[in-house]
């Protein structure tokens, strides 16, 4: 703070002088109005004097505050990312599923191609029945045309592919219906749903129906790998009009949807 008081500004040694100049004719004044030479009033010349102090304190103030206004900006510049996105997106590799799982409440909505990683939250997810809490799971559909199609948007895509991907999803319905459904109490309710169409997104929300929900919104581009694709996250208090957008989003995606039920997936021709 006192090398930006003392920071001089172009003007201050003009102000410096003239209040010395003022100073001084002051004192000459009074001097020769108090000897009779001059027929001077003493109360307006110290008025005037105060009055031009005053405004050359002001000056001083404003020009601290001028210094302190390039500094804010230059420090804001210092401290911001180069890019916006940089605090909007980010990978799998720097967010915490965990996190985000553990602050939940009441209420955890999950949506995915694959749920292989809600596969490895089994524990979790386990322990979130028992307390009450209402999952809900949405997935592609296993046998349906829509996965077929999904291959020309992956990475690595190939027509032998499409089977093994396609047991991938229903191994990993199953594994959730098998693994939670004993654990659904009747606090709590388990849901299971398949879409037969590619999402654009995929979504983890905690607590739809509390004030401090969180969304982390996962974006599926074209060809490329899950963990390199972004995500973002929104709050339900800070960001919501955004918030309102994504989560009408998946109301629709899990509205179109259809309870799934484990069946054996077609032989291949």
């Amino acid at each position: 703070m006192e090398e930006l008081v003392h920071k001089h500004l172009p003007w201050e040694k003009t102000v410096a002088l003239l209040t010395f100049v003022v100073a001084l004719l002051t004192i000459v004044t009074a001097f020769l109005g108090a000897s009779g030479i001059l027929a001077i009033d003493l109360q307006q010349v110290i008025l005037a004097t105060l009055g031009f102090l005053a405004i050359e304190s002001l000056l001083e103030r404003l020009g601290i505050l001028g210094n302190l206004t390039k500094e804010l900006r230059s420090l804001k510049k210092s401290v911001a990312p180069e890019s916006l996105s940089e605090m909007f997106f980010c990978t799998r590799r720097n967010f915490s599923i965990e996190t985000l799982l553990d602050e939940a409440r009441r209420e955890i909505w999950i949506s995915g191609i694959t749920l292989a990683t809600m596969v490895m939250q089994i524990a979790t997810l386990k322990s979130k029945l028992e307390q009450g809490y209402d999952l809900r799971f949405l997935a592609l559909t296993p046998d349906g045309i829509a996965i077929r199609e999904g291959y020309k948007s992956c990475s690595a895509a190939t027509a032998q592919m499409e089977r093994p991907r396609a047991e991938i999803i229903s191994n990993n319905l199953k594994t959730l219906q098998d693994s939670l459904t004993p654990f659904a109490t009747q606090k709590g309710q388990l849901e299971i749903r398949t879409i037969d169409r590619i999402p654009a997104f995929g979504f983890l929300i905690a607590d739809p129906g509390y004030a401090t929900s969180q969304m982390r919104v996962q974006m599926y581009p074209h060809q490329v790998e899950i963990d390199e694709a972004p995500l973002f996250q929104l709050s339900k208090k800070n960001d919501q009009m955004w918030y309102r957008f994504f989560y009408a989003q998946f109301e629709k995606l899990w509205n179109e949807a259809k309870e799934f039920q484990a069946t054996p997936l077609p032989s291949r021709t």
